[in-house]
């Protein structure tokens, strides 16, 4: 009988595969990157309804409900007016844009920054949990207990779903029931079947994302009809102990994708926070009511600027209000207009090499 006898770089090879690591646990901190998720409004004139869009290179497949797109030339992607999901975590950062058009993230909020919201998820169609990314108002749709962008009270929807299914669930059992026990659908905000188009104050109008409940049958608890069973919670109970770093990390300096601005065209300040109100200073501070016609002929050109992209666009702010503001208010307040106004005119050239 003749054996080989193997080397020792033979019986290494026998020693060590990566697969040996799939049933070990250590510690990590390098958590893996996930494919990410946006909302991206619709378009009134069209009454083109808001939608999820994904990248097709960061997921690969998708399957129903997702289908293929082109939203941006040379990108492929996938995009569904309704997303049956799962909230596994949730984090929020504020945000600004620098000179070198690069998001920068913040440790608190401060007039002028924006809130990008974030749920670690898991959504039909797609294989690995995802990142679904929300900027302003798209994030307040899911969070607030309470916003009127355009003026109409609404309730966010995980709120709403604590209040419908998640209490409810706790009571019934008399313990603590995660949100990820349950699966929801989320589409765009439509009424007589239509998308709901809603003007903000301090922008155009844009398409919230809203619940989508199930009709249910006889007495079926809303609960029921939504829990994930008891197989799949555990799952995803391993997902929630596993992101606990994600819900802690605060996103590092990123540029700003062609991508994402091209989207904004139209939309600009669609996911800005609406800015704090402005009390004007003293009669004296600021100057008599109408001793500052320098600011009203600014102000003037910047919505001409504006209005070139949102024609009817306009400002909540006399000439007598921003004559009389003090020097640190107007300065604040006009930046915030200065700001916006660029955006449009950079994210139209950037649109238009799409």
């Amino acid at each position: 009988m003749n054996m080989k006898r193997k080397t020792q770089h033979e019986r290494r090879e026998d020693m060590m595969h990566i697969d040996d690591l799939a049933t070990m646990d250590y510690a990590c901190d390098a958590p893996m990157p996930r494919p990410v998720i946006w909302w991206r409004h619709g378009v009134e004139a069209t009454k083109t309804p808001g939608v999820f869009y994904c990248r097709a290179a960061d997921v690969g497949q998708a399957g129903a409900p997702w289908a293929p797109v082109e939203r941006y030339e040379g990108e492929a992607g996938f995009q569904t007016e309704r997303l049956g999901m799962i909230v596994v975590r949730r984090r929020q950062w504020p945000f600004t844009t620098d000179d070198e058009r690069r998001y920068m993230f913040h440790e608190s909020w401060q007039p002028g920054m924006r809130l990008l919201t974030q749920f670690l998820a898991i959504v039909d169609g797609i294989a690995d949990p995802v990142v679904i990314s929300l900027k302003g108002v798209a994030g307040q749709a899911f969070t607030a207990r309470s916003f009127a962008p355009d003026g109409t009270a609404r309730v966010g929807i995980i709120p709403t779903l604590h209040r419908l299914v998640v209490q409810p669930a706790q009571a019934r059992l008399n313990k603590p029931v995660p949100l990820y026990a349950f699966r929801f659908e989320v589409a765009g905000e439509h009424r007589e079947g239509k998308p709901v188009f809603a003007r903000l104050k301090h922008g155009p109008s844009v398409t919230l994302p809203a619940l989508a409940l199930p009709a249910l049958a006889g007495s079926t608890p809303l609960h029921d009809a939504l829990f994930v069973g008891a197989a799949r919670m555990a799952q995803l109970s391993a997902l929630y102990v596993e992101s606990e770093v994600w819900a802690r990390e605060r996103p590092g300096t990123q540029p700003v994708e062609a991508a994402d601005a091209a989207e904004a065209t139209a939309y600009a300040s669609a996911g800005d926070d609406p800015p704090a109100p402005l009390v004007a200073g003293p009669r004296g501070e600021g100057g008599p009511a109408g001793a500052h016609p320098q600011r009203v002929a600014e102000v003037r050109g910047l919505i001409e600027r504006i209005r070139r992209f949102d024609p009817q666009w306009t400002t909540e702010h006399s000439p007598r209000t921003i004559a009389a503001m003090s020097p640190s208010d107007y300065a604040e307040w006009v930046g915030g207009l200065r700001r916006f106004a660029a955006d449009l005119e950079v994210a139209a050239a950037e649109e238009a090499m799409f």
